[in-house]
């Protein structure tokens, strides 16, 4: 088992740990304004809210799209500014609308806490 964050930072032991959780968020071409309208409020409000990590937990696309597409490249830059922000664990949804492969892209975006696909043997622990 390989961890994932562990909730034993000073300022986790000091107050209650918040967790930010967000899902179905469905980019695609059809929705891109609406999916990019309610993922920035949601990660405004993580960040303003000082979450410690976040889950995103499935279905984050509507389905497969290319590297480049405006919805993939809107979705890359608010994980990217919540990765700068928090640890976050993308969680695989259904793969008819997220072919394997793409958390692994997803993971790929720089920031300051690095964006993490899932695999199964992955565990969120706070016992350390």
């Amino acid at each position: 088992m390989e961890t994932i964050f562990a909730a034993n930072s000073e300022t986790a032991q000091k107050e209650n740990l918040r967790v930010a959780q967000m899902s179905d968020l469905h980019y695609c071409a059809t929705n891109i304004e609406e999916a990019d309208r309610c993922f920035t409020a949601a990660v405004t409000g993580a960040i303003e809210n000082k979450v410690h990590c976040a889950l995103i937990t499935g279905d984050s696309t509507d389905h497969a799209m290319d590297a480049h597409s405006p919805a993939l490249v809107a979705l890359a830059k608010q994980i990217q500014r919540l990765a700068n922000h928090c640890p976050v664990l993308m969680l695989q949804g259904t793969f008819s609308h997220e072919p394997p492969g793409l958390l692994r892209m997803l993971s790929l975006v720089g920031a300051k806490h690095p964006d993490c696909d899932c695999r199964a043997d992955w565990l969120l622990r706070t016992d350390r």
